[in-house]
C-alpha cells in the first residue's frame, strides 16, 4: 500500500464505543485514490469490543480516567490492533489526523509505524496547523501538513513515492532538515469545495467494525464567529467556504443508492448560518424525493433560528437540531463571546420546541471567569429549557484560543505549550479546574450536580424521542415497552 491514513483512538481508550467516519481523512484519501495512489483509511477510534459506558455526559466523564492508563499501556488491545494493521498493509506513508486532545495518541501511533515498517509519517489536522514545528519535534514524525490537506498531501505523495516536484515548494508543509525545521509558505484556502471528489467510503479498511452505512457529511469549512473557547478562528481565520446545494444533494443521493441507510447528520457547527444556502439545500433535497427516504440532523448557532427556517427544515425531514448555548449566565455568555443572551435563547428554544425537531443543547462549565452563581444559573437554565438531550462539557483550554491565553496569564498554564496537558485534561473530564474563583472542592460538588442533571435530561422520556424511535418500536414492541418501562423506573 502506498499510503495508510489513520484516525487515532481517543474515546475508545476510555472504553466508550463510537461509530463515526473520519470525513477529513476521507476527503484526502479519495483525492489521492483518484490520482492513482493505493490508499486505505483505518479508523482506530472504532473497534469490535463492546462499550463499558453509555454515551451520556456523566458516564463519559467517569470514563476519562481510563484514558491515560490505556494510553501508556503498550499491551492494550488498541495499540496491538494498530500495529497489526500496519504490519498487514506495510504502507510507504502513514498519515495521521492530529487534534490537540489526541496528540499523545498520534505520537504513539507514529512510533508504532516507524518500529513496524520503513515508512514516512505525516501528521495533519488542527494540532499541526496550530503548532507545526512542535508537531515535527517528535522523533518519529517526518512531516506536518498545515491547513487543508488535500493538495498538500497529493504533492507530498508525488514527491515521496514518485520523486516528482520540489519539497521546498510544497505549500503548507513543515519538515525537518538536519537540525532545523523548514516551514513553507501557507497554502491558500480551497475556494471551490465542489471541485473535490465525493468521499469514497470503500477506502475504509475496517468496515467490519464500523459498518458500511455512511452517517456524516460536511457542507462547509470554517466559522465566521469568534467564540473565546473555540479553536476555529486560529485554524480557519473566520473565513467560511460553502459547498453548493447541488454538490451536497448529489453526494447524499449517491451514498444512499450505494450504501443505503436511514439517516445522516451534518458535522458543521454552523450549517444553517447561511439561510439562503440552507433553503436551497432543503428545496433540492425535497425535489429529489430524498426527504421520504432519509432523516437528518444538524447543528446551529442560536442566532440563526427562525420559525420560517424551522418550517423549511421540517419539510426536508430534518429531525433534530443542536444549539450551542454554553451558559445560563449572561455575564459568562459575554466573556465567551457567544453574541447571545438568555432571553434570546429562551425565544429560539421555544420556537424549536413548537416544531417537530428534537432539541439538543450544548453547555460548558468551568471557564476561567465563572463563579458559583454562574454555574448554578446554568443548572437552573437547563431545568427551565427542558431540552430533549444535553451535552455538558467541562472547560478545556485549547491552544490558540482566547481563553487559553487567559489561563496562561492567570498562571494556570505554563507560558510554553506542553502537549502532555491533554493527557489529564479533556472536555468531559471532571477534574478540569480553571475557574479559580470557586474553591476546588466546591467546584467538584457543582460538577457532580451538573453531570447528574445532564444525564437525567438525556435519559428522560419525551414525545419527540418516542416519535424518533417509533419505527423501531413498531418492529420490536416488546423491546420498546421494556425500554420505556426502564426509563420510567429511573
Amino acid at each position: 500500500m502506498d499510503t495508510l491514513f489513520i484516525f487515532p483512538p481517543y474515546e475508545r481508550l476510555m472504553g466508550i464505543k463510537v461509530k463515526t467516519f473520519p470525513v477529513g481523512l476521507g476527503s484526502i484519501a479519495t483525492l489521492l485514490h483518484e490520482n492513482n495512489c493505493d490508499v486505505g483509511i483505518y479508523n482506530a477510534e472504532v473497534g469490535m469490543e463492546s462499550s463499558r459506558y453509555k454515551y451520556l455526559p456523566e458516564q463519559r466523564a467517569n470514563a476519562f480516567t481510563n484514558f491515560k492508563k490505556n494510553l501508556h499501556d503498550d499491551s492494550n488491545e488498541v495499540w496491538q490492533e494498530i500495529k497489526s494493521v500496519i504490519e498487514q498493509h506495510r504502507p510507504k506513508i502513514v498519515g495521521i489526523t492530529s487534534y490537540v486532545s489526541t496528540s499523545a495518541c498520534v505520537m504513539k501511533i507514529a512510533q508504532i509505524a516507524k518500529e513496524t515498517c520503513s515508512c514516512h509519517v505525516v501528521v495533519g489536522g488542527p494540532y499541526p496547523t496550530l503548532l507545526p514545528q512542535e508537531s515535527c519535534r517528535h522523533e518519529h514524525i517526518d512531516f506536518a501538513v498545515c491547513g487543508e490537506g488535500e493538495y498538500t498531501m497529493l504533492e507530498l505523495s508525488d514527491f515521496l513515492l514518485k520523486n516528482r516536484g520540489d519539497l521546498n515548494k510544497i505549500a503548507g508543509l513543515t519538515f525537518k532538515s538536519g537540525s532545523e525545521y523548514i516551514t513553507t509558505p501557507g497554502r491558500d484556502r480551497i475556494a471551490d469545495l465542489d471541485a473535490l471528489p465525493f468521499i469514497n467510503h470503500d477506502l475504509l479498511i475496517n468496515k467490519s467494525s464500523t459498518g458500511s452505512e455512511w452517517t456524516t457529511i460536511v457542507a462547509s469549512r470554517g466559522c465566521p464567529h469568534q467564540c473565546a473557547f473555540c479553536a476555529s478562528v486560529p485554524i480557519w481565520g473566520r473565513k467560511v467556504v460553502f459547498r453548493s446545494a447541488t454538490s451536497l444533494v448529489d453526494e447524499i443521493e449517491k451514498n444512499y443508492i450505494k450504501y443505503g441507510g436511514r439517516s445522516f447528520r451534518f458535522l458543521d457547527d454552523t450549517f444553517i448560518s447561511n439561510v439562503v444556502k440552507t433553503t436551497e439545500f432543503c428545496n433540492m433535497f425535497i425535489e429529489r424525493g430524498l426527504h421520504k427516504k432519509l432523516s437528518w440532523g444538524c447543528l446551529s448557532r442560536v442566532n440563526s433560528i427562525s420559525k420560517k427556517l424551522l418550517n423549511t427544515l421540517e419539510r426536508a425531514n430534518c429531525r433534530s437540531i443542536a444549539l450551542g448555548v454554553e451558559s445560563g449566565s449572561d455575564r459568562i455568555l459575554k466573556t465567551l463571546k457567544k453574541d447571545i443572551t438568555k432571553e434570546l435563547v429562551r425565544e429560539k428554544v421555544k420556537l424549536v420546541k413548537k416544531s417537530r425537531l428534537r432539541l439538543h443543547l450544548y453547555f460548558m462549565i468551568g471557564s476561567p471567569f465563572e463563579k458559583e452563581q454562574d454555574i448554578t444559573a446554568t443548572y437552573n437554565f437547563i431545568k427551565e429549557l427542558k431540552p430533549d438531550s444535553v451535552n455538558l462539557c467541562t472547560f478545556t483550554p485549547y491552544y490558540g484560543t482566547e481563553l487559553y491565553k487567559v489561563c496562561v496569564d492567570k498562571g494556570m498554564l505554563p507560558s510554553v505549550h506542553d502537549v502532555s496537558l491533554y493527557e489529564d485534561t479533556g472536555h468531559h473530564n471532571k477534574s478540569n479546574y480553571f475557574c479559580r474563583d470557586v474553591p476546588q472542592k466546591r467546584y467538584e460538588e457543582l460538577v457532580e450536580m451538573m453531570m447528574g442533571l445532564a444525564d437525567s435530561t438525556c435519559e428522560r422520556i419525551t414525545v419527540k424521542k418516542i416519535a424518533a424511535r417509533s419505527g423501531y418500536y413498531l418492529k420490536h414492541p416488546v423491546a420498546g415497552v421494556k425500554k420505556i418501562a426502564e426509563k420510567l423506573g429511573n
